[in-house]
């Protein structure tokens, strides 16, 4: 089986130490690294957006799955 995709579900939030900004953005590269689609929250913010946001800055694909109502208000990234 040759693994194309992966889900995170993690939160919106930094969490209450400042290794698990480091452990998503180290997830987040590594994904990149073996060209996976990262399926997640959609949040620009927090866990998920460093994550999906080191999944960007190394040219990774992101795929961001919410609610529309998180459009209005500061958790999804309008870019």
């Amino acid at each position: 089986m040759n693994l194309t995709s992966v889900a995170l579900f993690c939160g919106s939030a930094a969490g209450n130490h400042p290794q698990y900004i480091d452990l998503a953005k180290q997830f987040g590269k590594k994904c990149a690294e073996l060209k996976l689609t990262l399926y997640y929250g959609g949040a620009s913010i927090g866990l998920m957006g460093a994550a999906s946001g080191e999944m960007i800055q190394n040219g990774g694909k992101v795929v961001g799955v919410a609610p529309s109502f998180f459009a209005d208000g500061t958790v999804l990234d309008r870019t």
